[in-house]
């Protein structure tokens, strides 16, 4: 055979995520029985080498050199269609625009290497939120919590990976290491719907065709599903696609994944530069997109694709090992776990993610500023230096009882939040109520000055310890039917005095062991019993707590309106008003002030339009109040590394910053005078504790002014990193 007729494939996984290289190599063979097929990849690892569709293999070990290699292949008449974003992206810096090169040039891959949304917009679709990770962890947190920490990590060249969580998205950091802040790796809220995917081939700007695949099995990658023509299944989308290449002078393979929304709307996921995975499948459906490709390049007409059905699926099959190519010996990786070969496929490229660099020190914003300005450096460290909290509270408290709101607000400060006399001494001078979980906790508002009548019974465990006297409360809200009938008898028998008696709800949507499911018909049945049978004088009330920064935002808000749609049928159901809505807390202090308080006034309007008997709605800000009033001062031990990655050891830990790893904690260090506020970077600071998980931060950068025996800031250690501080690693 001619060198003319050879072509290379690469990119040969061939698992449960594969590559496309196996299904553009069979799809080639029944389009050109002539071809010499050559399987590439970088290393013995990918099982599909041993498919007896390649001719030949090579192992491409990429080094120095290895794109003359290429080249040289090209020039002596071969073609190149890769199976991978890597290696599309790879040959593209390579061989550049080459024409024998099946896959986008440098241009055509800068055209659509664009903002997600533009590209969304381009085509037609919509776009989920997202975002850089080369923005701050501030920033990243609080898009985190923005979407309840649903989220995925995508970019080019990298396996999607699932983000439910703050420790969760720096374990992905901590994997990644300096690719971290590589171009085009975003954040990605996700979008909830089935998957779908368009699959194209074009050549030189002229599309050759557009698929669309739907049904998919997904494990994760497609298994199987049924596929049709773009222009009759998405007919708005494919003249877009179609301009889309013809502009970009597109060569190669493509994918773009979406997801049809329950609301019927296309959200674009991602846009590939390389042939889908599932490729093949659509050759058993008749169209043969690979074959189309390389006779649109060779200048010949591929034989006729057989049409063996609309859908295909994938099985897995057993194939002899190909003679000459060992299978890759298991390792060890650091963390015990055995893989084999050391094999990577769709991760990073070192070539490509450079160093990771650092960001210098900073002037903090204003409201850090204003809370570590004062602060006097600790004889002894660690230090938690606590900070006044009355000009925060006066502000937001303004903020919350605007008189132009439509309905009362009364401030429920939760006292598991932080149980300190002075916080609930400040609580009850700023005219809040304070909200309590356990008898204990009754007992250390009173001891603080709140009556009887100021104080909320919330959460299962009112009883604890047991309180016999007659008792005044404010509002007590049952965790369970069992409570709300006890509540009940002691409400009859003058034992408990409550202004608003009532359940705390656990609708449908909430994940929670708290509250009463209303997911069913006989425990809603008996709500409605038990609520009929209070005292006829005794005004009701409901409780409702999911936390924001768990939920999502816009979660929160349709939970809260499905909530009050609940309380709407109880009022119906028991010919009873509902005149107290508690709302609970959990809120981060930024999103209390940024999101929740700008909205409070049309979300008490939505409260009075579905309870038109309501007087009053409690919020329950305790993390949004006290979070950024305590800062722990850490002396520094070490500094480890030098011109790589840095580690900072200080005599600061888990035990006096324990929600370190649930969020970013801001770090800063004195310049010149001044605290500065600490920048993005390889390095972490770890805590002085014998414990693989003392890690305080990570993703920073250490100023380079910082030494032993400086001293650092950990701010934002308010809330339940002071509450939950626990004495450990002292002697």
């Amino acid at each position: 055979m001619s060198s003319a007729t050879t072509v290379y494939c690469s990119g040969l996984r061939s698992d449960a995520r594969p590559s496309a290289g196996p299904g553009i190599a069979r799809s080639l063979r029944e389009g050109f029985a002539d071809l010499e097929i050559v399987g590439v990849d970088d290393a013995p690892g990918p099982s599909g080498l041993h498919d007896d569709v390649f001719d030949e293999i090579w192992i491409r070990r990429p080094a120095a050199g290895s794109a003359s290699e290429v080249l040289e292949r090209l020039d002596g008449g071969a073609w190149w269609i890769p199976g991978s974003e890597l290696d599309a992206r790879r040959l593209a810096r390579e061989a550049g625009a080459h024409e024998r090169l099946l896959s986008p040039s440098p241009e055509a891959l800068a055209a659509f290497d664009v903002p997600l949304d533009e590209l969304a917009r381009r085509l037609g679709l919509d776009c989920p939120p997202a975002i850089s990770t080369r923005e701050d962890d501030w920033r990243l947190g609080a898009f985190g919590r923005e979407h309840g920490w649903r989220l995925w990590l995508l970019g080019p060249g990298y396996a999607p990976a699932q983000i439910d969580g703050w420790r969760t998205l720096e374990s992905r950091r901590a994997h990644l290491g300096a690719a971290w802040s590589a171009p085009g790796l975003r954040l990605q809220a996700h979008v909830e719907g089935v998957a779908e995917a368009v699959g194209f081939a074009a050549h030189r700007g002229r599309a050759l065709g557009m698929l669309h695949l739907h049904g998919a099995i997904r494990k994760p990658e497609p298994w199987g599903g049924e596929v049709t023509d773009l222009a009759v299944a998405l007919p708005r989308l494919a003249p877009a696609l179609a301009s889309a290449l013809s502009n970009a002078r597109w060569t190669g393979g493509g994918e773009i994944e979406i997801v049809r929304s329950v609301d019927d709307e296309l959200w674009l996921i991602a846009w590939l530069p390389r042939f889908a995975s599932w490729i093949h499948g659509a050759t058993l459906t008749g169209a043969n997109l690979p074959a189309a490709l390389a006779g649109a390049a060779l200048g010949r007409n591929p034989a006729p694709a057989l049409r063996r059905a609309s859908q295909f699926v994938r099985v897995v099959v057993e194939l002899p090992a190909r003679a000459g190519c060992d299978l890759p010996e298991p390792v060890s990786g650091a963390d015990g776990s055995v893989r084999a070969g050391g094999y990577l496929n769709r991760m990073p490229d070192p070539g490509r993610a450079g160093a990771h660099a650092r960001e210098a020190a900073v002037e903090p914003a204003e409201d850090l500023k204003a809370i570590v300005r004062d602060v006097r450096t600790a004889a002894a460290t660690p230090f938690a230096h606590a900070v006044d909290p009355a000009p925060r509270w006066r502000t937001l408290a303004a903020r919350v009882r605007a008189p132009q709101l439509s309905c009362r607000v009364e401030i429920a400060y939760s006292i598991k939040t932080d149980p300190d006399a002075s916080l609930l001494r400040a609580a009850r001078a700023h005219g809040f109520l304070a909200e309590a979980i356990t008898a204990a906790e009754l007992r250390a508002a009173q001891a603080a000055g709140f009556q009887g009548d100021e104080v909320i019974l919330n959460g299962p465990a009112k009883s604890w310890p047991p309180w016999t006297s007659p008792l005044r409360a404010y509002g007590a809200f049952a965790d369970s039917l069992d409570e709300l009938a006890s509540l009940a008898r002691l409400a009859r028998s003058g034992a408990l005095s409550a202004r608003y008696l009532g359940p705390r709800l656990r609708p449908p949507s909430v994940a929670s062991r708290f509250g009463i499911p209303l997911g069913d018909f006989a425990t809603f049945s008996g709500l409605v019993s038990l609520l009929r049978d209070l005292p006829g004088a005794q005004p009701l009330g409901l409780h409702f707590h999911w936390a924001s920064s768990e939920a999502g935002h816009a979660m929160w808000f349709d939970t809260v309106e499905a909530t009050l749609e609940w309380g709407r049928r109880l009022q119906d159901a028991t010919g009873r008003a509902i005149r107290c809505v508690d709302l609970g807390g959990g809120w981060q202090p930024d999103d209390f002030d940024a999101v929740l308080l700008p909205r409070l006034a049309d979300l008490l309007a939505r409260c009075r339009d579905e309870l038109d008997e309501l007087e009053v709605v409690v919020i329950e800000p305790g993390r949004a109040l006290v979070q950024p009033l305590c800062v722990v001062e850490s002396s520094v031990l070490e500094l480890r590394g030098g011109t790589g990655a840095r580690e900072v050891v200080v005599d600061a830990s888990l035990a006096e910053v324990p929600r370190a790893p649930v969020y970013p904690h801001r770090v800063l260090s004195r310049s010149g005078g001044d605290w500065r506020l600490w920048g993005r970077g390889p390095d972490r600071v770890v805590g002085r504790l014998c414990m693989e998980d003392d890690v305080l931060r990570t993703g920073v950068a250490v100023p380079d002014d910082v030494r032993a025996g400086s001293r650092i800031l950990f701010a934002d250690a308010g809330a339940y990193d002071r509450s939950m501080a626990y004495s450990f690693g002292r002697g």
